[in-house]
């Protein structure tokens, strides 16, 4: 009923979490000179280094979040219906600059990404019982078109910040997502703090702020399991938040993990053949605007980031 379950004692992960981790924050001290080199080189393909501003009331451009995004067990996506995606989104990595990142954070995604694939497995045998015909209509081809995606964020120190919210509260696209827990980093120091910093929505609307251990792995479902479940497995809304226990607080990086397990772009998305419109499913916000049955994930996914890129920009 919390809508999210705590992985522990996962071989290696705590080892190349802190690995990755640190890498990942010496990447960021580099110049921009540097981190140019490792951008996509075309907004339309989500991948490599990016960087988020906002703006302050004062008109002020500010550094939010940083990003890399790579696919840990794959070097691209692939996909008969858009013929430039396996190129566009071809991995970037480091190599020439920092050697032992790539392989660094591919033992990390595919730690995690076996977690998400066994916890995949145990969501299919559950739904057989209760979704007619489960197995034959999603399950079957669902399995063969998975797409993982791990994106390293770090959050930058901040003075102003709305209701302490660092990213306010969504729901993501993927069937399941993982998240590890957070590390802060001050003048490049870890600091030792068990705070997540992370609240999600149970099933009965309350919210929850996260609690678990440094090396505990987090896993929540996501918008996809919602409707190819029919909102049996219901999408897990959640917030990230500011370090609010910490007087110096707004001096702190926050870095963390999220790894999307998700169909892929040709994958058709549809409702369970036992439900007979989308409006019999309770949605989370935004879902059923953007949703109609058997489009496809990729198409479904544009509609939501094409809303999100519209509400942000009419925010700033």
């Amino acid at each position: 009923r919390k809508g999210f379950i705590i992985i522990r004692h996962i071989p290696d992960f705590e080892i190349y979490r802190k690995k990755v981790f640190l890498l990942w924050h010496k990447f960021l001290n580099s110049s921009d000179d540097i981190l140019i080199n490792y951008r996509s080189k075309s907004a339309k393909y989500y991948l490599g280094y990016s960087d988020t501003p906002f703006v302050t009331d004062d008109g002020v451009k500010h550094l939010n979040f940083n990003s890399f995004v790579a696919r840990p067990i794959s070097n691209t996506v692939k996909s008969n219906k858009y013929k430039d995606f396996e190129e566009g989104f071809k991995n970037i990595w480091p190599d020439d600059y920092l050697p032992e990142f790539k392989s660094s954070f591919q033992n990390l995604g595919k730690i995690v990404s076996t977690c998400q694939f066994h916890l995949f497995d145990h969501v299919c045998v559950y739904l057989k019982d209760l979704i007619p015909n489960f197995q034959n209509d999603i399950q079957t081809d669902l399995s063969k078109n998975i797409d993982v995606v791990s994106r390293l964020i770090n959050y930058y120190p901040r003075k102003v910040v709305e209701k302490n919210i660092l990213d306010g509260w969504h729901t993501d696209y993927s069937l399941f997502t993982a998240i590890t827990h957070p590390m802060f980093l001050e003048n490049s120091k870890k600091i030792d703090f068990n705070q997540t910093c992370l609240k999600i929505l149970d099933r009965s609307m309350n919210e929850v702020e996260l609690v678990m251990n440094e090396n505990d792995l987090l896993i929540f479902p996501s918008n996809s399991f919602h409707i190819l479940s029919g909102g049996i497995i219901s999408a897990t809304p959640h917030v990230v938040e500011l370090n609010r226990q910490k007087s110096n607080e707004f001096n702190c990086n926050r870095v963390t993990l999220a790894t999307f397990f998700q169909p892929n772009p040709d994958y058709i998305m549809k409702l369970p053949s036992n439900v007979n419109s989308k409006e019999n499913i309770k949605f989370t916000p935004h879902m059923n605007e953007f949703f109609e049955n058997n489009i496809s994930y990729q198409e479904y996914s544009d509609f939501l980031l094409n809303y999100l890129i519209t509400r942000k920009e009419q925010k700033i």
